[in-house]
């Protein structure tokens, strides 16, 4: 399934049928799950995620190979550029989730108030 997404390559496959992954496809499909089930992005937003780290690590090697300052300063900015990218992709999660949680503890505050109160009226039509 990963695979049909692009999240993963191919894996071959062994004479039953059963996938053979690398220790690095390995690697990449716990970061997958991680993703996908710790933290709540969806599978477009873990390829997008992706193709950043791809995208950084071709400007990385192009930066290796280009010892002109104006080649290296232009890989530099490109890998700014992605980064940033990843850092607002991973800051509207959190935006999304520290909303989530703001809405749960307000719940959780009006359930306890409301607790209160009702023990507050209990003791009072029943005082001890």
């Amino acid at each position: 399934y990963y695979e049909e997404r692009g999240l993963i390559p191919p894996p071959s496959r062994m004479s039953g049928g059963f996938r053979l992954y690398a220790p690095d496809e390995v690697a990449r499909i716990e970061r997958v799950i991680q993703l996908k089930n710790v933290l709540g992005f969806s599978l477009e937003g873990i390829k997008r995620i992706f193709d950043a780290e791809e995208t950084k690590e071709q400007l990385r090697d192009e930066y290796r190979q280009h010892p002109d300052e104006a080649s290296r300063r232009r890989k530099l900015e490109g890998l700014i550029i992605v980064t940033e990218e990843q850092v607002a992709i991973i800051n509207s999660r959190v935006a999304a989730l520290e909303q989530m949680r703001g809405e749960l503890e307000e719940k959780l505050n009006h359930y306890r108030t409301r607790l209160t109160e009702i023990e507050g009226e209990t003791t009072q039509l029943y005082p001890v």
